[in-house]
């Protein structure tokens, strides 16, 4: 092949008037007016692209390209070699649109698009391997079809001929894929194309499939639990590339149906291979269960059109009934192929596939002794084990148990650690070393060491750990470890008794709820094969819980997902819906049995519902009221005893959803009389007097916000840690987001309302409760940052918000995050933006330090020992840096200056005009506050219509009126006139709702507000039935609403097609989303779903590179560059900058740092305590129990939280409450953040309250001085994590064992709130709102 540039044939003189219309027409429909046409998206006078699409300006008067053939986007290529392939063909296409044109077009082309994209269709003749002489060139851009058709081409000699094809041009959504994704190598491509097309149609004949344990016992066997033989039917091993699986199958008995064992490659953790009597094997260790599947055997997705693959495979429980006993717990895969004569090919795919390479388990002869391959071999045992006799042996065992010990011996086998034939041969064992146990919690404990110390030191995950000396030696050491913690903290509770501290609750190990706000849960992850046993751990408490305070052991959150855990996801061949119903529905509506007891449904939290989480309940024995006489509490008693639900009963979501508000996390407060309550009529829309205006908020009295706060505060068992630079005279919640009987809202002071006083309106009642008069707080609101996320910046981007708005944004925090490392002051601010390091008061001991003159790099001299430059906080600084990086690349989560997120309330004096809002900011730089004024644009998250964006007017009220003399700090007052404007932001009310408002000057300027109308969407209809519902039909909807859940597709969909289509989300398909986003909002309350098949599709199937996850590659083919701000953001931030950001190495020791605190602690503390004794060996022992019960739950923390049980976290992810590790499950990530943050706050509230005097007198607080000093004597005297550091390793880089430096962390904070306290420093009531932030955190988490 040869190319040669053919002349084009010049212009004629432009007088003549042939050829002026022919330029006319020329620069009319070629180069100019196609270019604007066509290009996405356009570009400025620097070859930049534009942040909006906007009127294209006039072409220029001189045309570039004087060329006579036709632009087109398709051309036609003849007089093709007979046996030219497509590859062949992009080749020679390639090479005239890279090389020729490098050469003449304007530089915009290379800077903007750079290796122009295209595709060839080619007809092949039929049966051979001859193509029919043609091919059809598909291009982005018109431009490009001239230049083809003024290039001279060779190929095999033959010139090739391009022609426009009259009258066709490329559909839209082809020609944005081919503009926005990057060209491919076709040599690459074609690699690839056979990679996937070989996997494909590779199959290997298999003689036998097992599914079976690995276990350990001492050395490695493989114990088939079920088996196939395969003789006369077809078993076979295939690859499916396109979902990453491999499947396993084999004809049924009738040959009409095959079962499939559907295995994701990601998966496997190991693969062996062997020869047993001269076949060959592999078995296959997988981290979760593989999908069972069934469907026609006669069925080949070649053989069918692609409208027809849907809902062809069933999804099972287990493939036969043989299966069923053992199918939740062995799930190691063996397959023996029919002969060995393709062994070589079938490693050739497993490479090719990403599976890990086999271990042989053949003897290597000579090279190796008899031990060695004893340990490498596998053996094979025929015996099964979870056979159904075993297992109902098992299960009366453990039923006869405590059912907080029965859930752990239970846990053993559910969660795949120690067969149930093992536990019951050792049965008396585990019995006698539990015997001298007191009580079934400390029984309990014990078990779950042992889990634990199974996993750590006996055998991995996925492997069951069968070897009973091992078992035995494992148990022993987890009864001295809890022995050695249970006297220690008997010693503890003694010396606790002698100070008049408060008594413990129960006798355990340290205690790990201290308050009513949590308790602990058991957790039970219910997937489509097994059922998963955790905790339990602590979660935010509810009214119900509440309401049964001795009883916790008798509820259970039930979660439904995937064996991965995950959320169900079907593919479109897969028959999901129909599993759900008949699986999930069935558990709701029947229960299950676990640990001896039997479960039933109960209700669900209305955020906890969309992560398909639910409560079950098990009944239990109370004394009825004022009698000794027994009343049994099962779940529909408790359904009753929350109120009258007449209202919503003849709609199922309505109703569950009303059940929901007794299960919201909330924080217990005060009670109100019945007389204190005041029913108050709606404020309307003057206009229309039927919009309400007060939808879900009420008045309250000052008297009355007072005592919630001073309740709050007096009831909290964790002394207040918060930042001490509040003024409590000046900075006093006046709003709070409350729970009470059936209403629920927002209540906000009114200074006119005098005495002890709560107004409710109707549009806060859901239901009816006259009994339950408990005020239960939900969130207190605080001046939070207003950051911007990703549909955010989407709207923005189209109401004409800059590029270099957004990449100024971003370039300031990245700058200011960098900064802050070397200021404290800085950092400080930062962890607050943040809010992470909050449960262990990183931010208020930092400040306590600060105010000693420690500090970090900027704050001290290089030599000066009070710099803070230990690996410790060097880790402090990373773990911030590094969430403030990654949430900007992955969520475009950037903070705006001049803005804050803040809850919506009403103007109940009516002092507002229509359009006006009042804002008072009152935070740490402003403790007196001040008013925004003019200006500011409002919205709500999520924002998905352009209109959900306004600018109102802010004003300052009169001096003297009510709005000024309570001023509702932190709250945005809607006006009570005129339209509501918190309904036009996306139908937001008032019961709760957070709104982002902001005076960002750049934003005020360039936000184009009138440019969309606020979205109006009809309120759907609700579904009902004609009958009262019964539990039974809530469970129905919770199966719906999990096949239905498609609010996350919805929200993806919109915005990837936003950056697809020129028109952004002002284009159709996105006013289409976005009406059906506000129905899918609402589907939990309507019980109204949004049809699957509603949803567009994308304009073409590439996604932009800012949808690419963690760990996938945004270079690949699937994903093309956006042009749009999110895809500048998004590369601007390098993942590789985030894993390796410059912050300088510490450079002093451990030891030096906890020096010169030392040194600096002991002059503030001689102030107190003027003569300080050494400690006597009772003080030390109480500080080591504390020291070692506080690190054996943390250690249980670091493997409970983490995103796999084989990756633990580390103690800093723990303190800061960040979890560092790679993942593509975001959502995962921020429930597992939001669980953790709610575990730690209670267990250092725990340590807090066992170092800390409850009662205020000055002796007292000096006593509890000199013991929390002794305590940070004895922590920092702890050894280094190893002895034995290589010569290399500096002592900047040595590191305290583990669980010291966190600890010591909490010591400080005791250490300075007691100093504190005698200085009679004001205490910040904002602790208490942090405190609840927890709530906030977890419901965030779940949406």
């Amino acid at each position: 092949m040869c190319l040669t540039s053919r002349s084009p044939s010049p212009i004629p003189d432009e007088d003549s008037q042939h050829d002026k219309q022919r330029l006319k027409e020329w620069s009319s429909t070629a180069v100019q007016d196609q270019l604007k046409h066509d290009l996405l998206p356009h570009l400025d006078e620097n070859g930049k692209a534009l942040a909006v699409v906007r009127q294209p300006s006039l072409p220029p008067a001189k045309i570039p390209f004087r060329f006579r053939p036709s632009p087109a986007t398709i051309v036609k290529v003849n007089n093709l070699p007979r046996y030219a392939t497509r590859e062949d063909v992009m080749v020679a296409v390639a090479e005239v649109l890279h090389t020729s044109l490098s050469e003449s077009p304007p530089s915009v082309f290379k800077k903007t698009i750079g290796l122009v994209n295209f595709d060839v269709l080619m007809e092949m003749q039929y049966s051979t391997a001859q193509n029919k002489g043609h091919a059809f060139i598909l291009l982005p851009f018109a431009f490009f079809g001239h230049r083809l058709q003024t290039t001279r081409v060779l190929m095999e000699g033959k010139p090739l001929e391009f022609r426009p094809v009259p009258g066709f041009e490329l559909t839209s959504s082809k020609r944005l894929l081919l503009q926005k994704t990057p060209y491919q190598d076709p040599k690459i491509r074609l690699a690839y194309v056979e990679k996937i097309s070989a996997l494909t149609q590779y199959a290997l004949r298999l003689r036998q499939i097992q599914l079976g344990t690995l276990q350990k016992n001492p050395h490695r066997c493989f114990v088939a639990e079920w088996s196939k033989d395969i003789v006369e039917q077809i078993g076979s091993f295939r690859f499916d590339p396109s979902k990453q699986t491999f499947r396993v199958s084999y004809e049924g008995h009738d040959i009409l149906t095959r079962h499939i064992i559907a295995v994701k490659i990601a998966s496997v953790k190991k693969i062996y291979r062997g020869w047993e009597y001269g076949n060959p094997f592999f078995v296959f260790l997988l981290e979760w269960t593989p999908a069972f599947e069934e469907e026609a055997a006669g069925q080949r997705f070649a053989d069918v059109p692609k409208r027809d693959l849907e809902d062809i495979r069933e999804r099972l429980t287990c493939l036969d009934d043989s299966h069923y006993p053992s199918a939740p717990y062995a799930f190691a895969l063996r397959i023996t192929p029919q002969d060995d004569t393709d062994i070589d090919g079938l490693l050739q795919q497993f490479r090719q596939a990403g599976l890990p390479i086999p271990e042989d388990t053949s003897s290597q002869g000579q090279r190796e002794t008899a031990a060695q391959y004893q340990l490498r071999q596998i053996q094979f045992v025929s015996k099964r084990i979870y056979t159904t006799a075993v297992l109902d042996r098992f299960r009366r065992w453990v039923s006869a148990k405590e059912f907080v010990l029965a859930f752990q011996l239970e846990l053993l086998v559910r969660n795949s650690i120690v067969d149930p034939a093992t536990i019951l041969q050792l049965a008396d064992r585990i019995e006698k070393e539990l015997s001298d146990k007191q009580t079934a919690s400390e029984r309990s404990d014990i078990v779950r060491q042992w889990a634990a110390l199974i996993r750590e030191h006996g055998a991995p995950k996925g492997v069951i750990l069968s070897d009973q000396k091992r078992l035995i030696e494992l148990l022993h050491r987890a009864k001295e470890e809890n022995e050695k913690l249970l006297s220690k903290a008997a010693l503890r509770r003694e010396k606790a008794g002698k100070q008049k501290k408060v008594t413990w609750l129960g006798n355990e190990l340290l205690p790990r709820i201290f308050d009513s706000s949590a308790f602990l849960c058991h957790h039970i992850t219910i997937t489509p094969t097994a059922i998963h046993l955790e905790g339990p751990f602590p979660v935010l408490s509810n009214r119900v819980l509440r309401r049964y305070p001795h009883h916790p052991d008798h509820f259970v959150r039930v979660h439904f997902t995937d064996e991965e855990h995950h959320q169900y996801r079907w593919d479109r061949e897969t028959n999901g819906h129909a599993f759900v119903n008949s699986y999930v529905g069935g558990i709701l509506k029947n229960g299950f049995m676990v640990a001896g007891r039997h479960f039933e449904f109960l209700a669900y939290s209305f955020g906890a519902l969309k992560e398909h989480t639910v409560w079950f309940v098990t009944p239990f024995s109370i004394a009825a009221a004022g009698t000794s006489m027994p009343v049994t509490v099962n779940a529909q008693v408790i359904r009753e005893k929350l109120g009258r639900f007449d209202k919503v009963i003849n709609s199922p979501s309505l109703y569950g959803a009303r059940l929901s508000q007794a299960f919201s996390a909330t924080y217990p407060s005060l009670a109100i009389e019945l007389d204190e309550i005041r029913h108050i009529d709606e404020v309307m829309d003057n206009d229309s007097q039927v919009n309400v205006l007060s939808d879900g908020c009420a008045p309250c009295s000052s008297q009355l916000a007072k005592e919630i706060l001073e309740k709050l505060y007096t009831t909290k068992r964790l002394p207040d840690v918060g930042d001490e630079d509040y003024d409590p005279t000046q900075f006093v919640p006046k709003a709070f987001q409350i729970r009470i009987g059936g209403s629920k809202g927002m209540i906000y002071v009114d200074p006119t309302l005098k005495g002890r006083v709560l107004c409710l309106r109707p549009s806060m009642n859901k239901f009816d409760a006259p009994d339950s008069l408990d005020i239960e707080i939900a969130n207190i609101p605080r001046a939070s940052t207003m950051y911007l996320n990703r549909p955010l910046v989407m709207v923005l981007e189209d109401l004409n918000v800059h590029l270099s708005t957004f990449m100024t944004l971003q370039q300031n925090v990245m700058d200011e995050t960098l900064q802050s490392t070397n200021n404290v002051g800085r950092f400080r601010m930062l962890l607050a933006q943040l809010k992470i390091g909050q449960r262990f008061n990183v931010h208020y001991v930092l400040g306590a330090l600060k105010d000693l003159s420690f500090g970090f790099r900027d704050d001290c001299t290089p030599d000066s020992p009070l710099l803070l430059d230990d690996y410790w906080f060097y880790g402090m600084i990373q773990s911030a840096t590094w969430v403030v990086f990654r949430q900007i690349k992955y969520q475009a989560r950037i903070r705006v200056p001049d803005s804050w997120t803040l809850v919506g309330v009403l103007d109940e004096h009516k002092m507002l005009g229509s359009g006006e809002v009042m804002v008072h900011i009152q935070d740490e730089d402003h403790p007196y506050g001040y008013f925004l004024k003019g200006p500011i644009m409002i919205c709500r998250s999520p924002v998905v219509h352009p209109g959900d964006v306004q600018i109102v007017t802010a004003v300052v009220p009169e001096d003297g009126s009510p709005l000024d003399i309570e001023k509702l700090s932190n709250c945005v007052v809607f006006s009570a006139q005129g339209k509501s404007i918190a309904s036009c932001l996306g139908g937001g009310d008032l019961d709760g709702d957070l709104f982002h408002v902001s005076e960002y000057k750049k934003f005020i300027e360039q936000v184009q507000a009138n440019k969309f109308r606020p979205a109006d969407y009809t309120p759907g209809e609700k579904k009902k039935i004609d009958r009262d519902c019964t539990i039974a039909d809530v469970a129905d909807f919770v199966t719906e609403y999990i096949n239905s859940d498609v609010l996350g597709l919805v929200s993806t969909t919109h915005l990837v097609i936003a950056d697809q289509n020129m028109d952004g989300v002002g284009c159709g398909k996105c006013m289409q989303l976005a009406a059906l986003h506000s129905q899918a909002v609402d589907y939990a309350k309507t019980g109204v779903p949004v049809p699957h098949r509603s949803i567009p599709h994308y304009e073409f199937p590439a996604k932009p590179d800012w949808k690419a996850d963690e760990v996938a590659d945004a270079s690949a083919g699937d994903f093309y560059q956006s042009t749009r701000a999110l895809g500048n953001l998004y590369r601007r931030v390098k993942a590789a900058d985030i894993d390796e950001l410059e912050i300088p190495r510490p450079t002093r020791s451990t030891r030096e740092v906890e020096l010169a605190i030392t040194d600096e602690l002991l002059i503030s503390v001689q102030e107190w305590v003027k003569e300080i004794p050494d400690p006597t060996q009772e003080d030390l022992t109480s500080i080591e129990m504390l020291y070692e019960q506080y690190k054996f739950e943390l250690k249980r923390m670091t493997t409970l939280h983490a995103l796999h049980e084989t990756k633990p976290l580390t103690e800093m992810e723990v303190m800061m409450g960040t979890i560092t590790q790679k993942s593509s499950q975001q959502k995962l990530r921020k429930q597992l953040q939001a669980r953790m943050h709610i575990h730690t706050s209670q267990l250092v509230g725990s340590v807090l309250n066992a170092l800390l005097p409850n009662e205020e007198n000055v002796e007292n607080l000096n006593d509890a001085l000199l013991r929390v000093w002794y305590t940070w004597c004895w922590v920092t005297e702890r050894p280094y994590e190893r002895e034995d550091y290589p010569a290399h390793v500096g002592e900047a880089d040595k590191r305290k064992e583990f669980g010291a430096r966190s600890f010591g962390m909490i010591v400080l904070a005791a250490i300075f709130k007691i100093m504190d306290r005698l200085t009679k420093r004001p205490t910040d009531v904002e602790a208490v709102s942090g405190d609840l932030e927890m709530v906030e955190d977890f419901e965030v988490a779940l949406e």
